[in-house]
């Protein structure tokens, strides 16, 4: 709804005119009438006088300023869904009104243009979106609503694009106060960018490095969100991790020696076996090194195996003479 003042300002206009109309006849009358005396007579000549200057100012306004004015705000009015009016302001009019139009059709015109470059950019946002192999999806209504998914988003998830519809991000975490937390953390425009989530999908756990950040999306706030599948690199590490453990496992309660050294034969760990068979204590076995503990004439066959290790990778069936605690010889393959 407009407001009335118009209207107000037009009947103010129409009685000041009336009382001036209406003060300046009964003087005219008054001065000039041959018959002094016969004010009725005048006074009815200047209501008809009154009453028709007053329509005549009243159909010259309505005819030359609010009537245009009408026509601009109805065709203003009527806009498409962005707000932009459909129409273009009439220029056949006043030369005042004319000039208004042409300021407003200005003014539209820039308006479209504006828009017309972000409904382009926005496209061409949406097919670089489209064809990155990063997933991507952007969500409204705090984050519950998928407006937008891209081909490896609907990969990751495993649906198809009918399903998006029906799908509510929140789901696929493993605890619904995982996904609230980053709403509430961008709710204080802090910044989310590479975190490592597990989400829930078909039942079966995915790793992804996640980003977040909020936008604009069709003139609504929205939540845009970048997911890179790691789970075959977390799936990896995890068995590295479990052979690591094995392997410690393995060297811990092994009954056989065990020792790890450097390029240089420095000792680095060794299991209590090794240290029970050479009887040199943690701290002795840090201070010095496989060749060192190794018999005079066997250094160099020692040395030659080492070399031979760092090309194969390997050495099998080696022998030779170890000094133990109190210079004992053992036998060491």
């Amino acid at each position: 709804m407009y407001p009335k003042k118009s209207s107000l300002y037009l009947i103010l206009i129409i009685i000041i005119t009336l009382l001036i109309t209406v003060s300046v006849s009964v003087n005219f009358f008054y001065i000039y009438s041959p018959d002094k005396n016969d004010m009725e007579d005048i006074l009815k000549k200047v209501i008809v006088i009154s009453l028709f200057i007053i329509v005549f100012l009243f159909l010259a306004i309505h005819h030359f300023v609010i009537k245009p004015l009408q026509n601009i705000i109805k065709i203003i009015s009527n806009c498409y869904k962005n707000g932009i009016p459909i129409e273009r302001v009439s220029l056949n009019s006043s030369k005042e009104i004319s000039i208004l139009a042409n300021e407003i059709n200005k003014m539209i015109n820039t308006i479209k243009y504006s828009q017309d470059i972000l409904i382009d950019n926005k496209n061409k946002l949406k097919l670089l979106l489209q064809m990155s192999p990063t997933a991507v999806r952007i969500a409204k209504n705090n984050g519950e609503e998928i407006v937008f998914a891209n081909n490896s988003y609907l990969k990751l998830l495993g649906i198809e694009l009918k399903d998006l519809p029906n799908k509510n991000p929140k789901s696929y975490y493993l605890k619904e106060s995982i996904y609230k937390d980053l709403l509430n953390s961008l709710d204080k425009n802090e910044t989310i960018e590479n975190k490592l989530l597990p989400l829930n999908i078909n039942g079966s756990e995915i790793w992804v490095i996640a980003s977040y950040m909020n936008i604009i999306y069709d003139g609504e706030k929205a939540v845009i969100g970048w997911f890179y599948d790691v789970t075959d690199k977390i799936q990896i590490q995890k068995q590295i991790e479990e052979q690591k453990n094995e392997f410690e496992t393995i060297f811990n309660y092994s009954i056989d020696g065990l020792a790890i050294v450097d390029l240089e034969s420095n000792f680095l760990k060794f299991n209590a076996s090794f240290i029970k068979m050479t009887g040199f204590t943690r701290e002795e076995l840090l201070k010095t090194s496989c060749l060192k503990l190794t018999a005079t004439e066997d250094k160099q066959i020692s040395k030659n195996a080492f070399i031979n290790v760092l090309k194969k990778g390997l050495v099998v069936d080696f022998e030779k003479n170890y000094i133990i605690k109190d210079k004992k010889n053992i036998i060491k393959h």
